[in-house]
């Protein structure tokens, strides 16, 4: 009889120890979150702030390598969870990524275009003889001269300063090789060089070679500004060729 008590009695506890013993076990094999993980998400929120400035896109590809550690360690570690939050964070660090990428070439591709379409009219321009009408388009817009004026006799009034400055495209190297060349030269673009300065003032190189003849290569600087006339005109680029040189 008693030896069937202390069975019965010692029977709850055992359950007791079980029951506790397994909920102290499901504790210790929860996973838990990845912290790398947690990182990869907020920086591939924070990675929309390049769609601002694309200078920021390094929060982007910082994002995609801390995504793919992210990744690969709770593919590893069973005891860690949190894929879909390293994915989602990587999938928008990479989508920000190549978007920028390709905006920004986009960007320079239609530089180069408008460049290029600017500086082969101020080619034949000069290349025809029309040395005051080339000389025009050296400035700025707002600062030529308006339609009708008689540029001969304004370029040779200029005195001081504006002759210096007018005297040095005139009687420039690259300007006398471009009226040699004479009207039926075809300047054409043959090389990309570079593009400099910020959105609203942007300076495009390209080279320059006359295809219909043995012209040496001529490198041009090609101008665009916005915002000149008004706050509100940031939208108009007005375009001209700063500088002109023989290589």
């Amino acid at each position: 009889m008693s030896t069937m008590n202390v069975t019965e009695q010692t029977a709850p506890a055992n359950e007791a120890s079980t029951f506790f013993s397994g909920e102290a076990s499901n504790e210790v094999d929860a996973p838990r979150l990845s912290k790398l993980a947690i990182a990869a998400l907020v920086l591939g929120i924070l990675s929309l702030l390049a769609l601002l400035a694309k200078v920021l896109v390094t929060i982007s590809i910082a994002g995609i390598l801390v995504g793919i550690v992210a990744v690969w360690r709770i593919a590893v570690q069973p005891h860690i969870c949190g894929i879909r939050l390293a994915q989602v964070g990587l999938g928008m660090c990479v989508a920000i990524s190549v978007w920028v990428f390709v905006a920004d070439k986009s960007q320079q591709a239609y530089l180069y275009s408008q460049a290029i379409e600017h500086g082969e009219r101020f080619m034949k321009v000069l290349a025809s003889g029309h040395l005051y009408e080339a000389a025009q388009l050296t400035q700025l817009e707002p600062d030529r001269q308006i339609t009708g004026t008689d540029l001969t006799k304004y370029y040779q009034s200029l005195t001081g300063e504006d002759a210096e400055i007018s005297d040095g495209f005139l009687k420039a190297p690259a300007t006398l090789v471009v009226l040699d060349s004479g009207p039926n030269a075809e300047w054409r673009a043959i090389k990309r060089v570079s593009i400099s300065g910020k959105s609203r003032d942007q300076t495009i190189t390209v080279d320059f070679e006359n295809v219909a003849g043995d012209s040496p290569v001529i490198r041009m600087q090609i101008r665009r500004v916005t915002g000149i006339m008004t706050k509100l005109s940031h939208s108009v680029a007005h375009w001209h060729v700063e500088q002109i040189t023989r290589l």
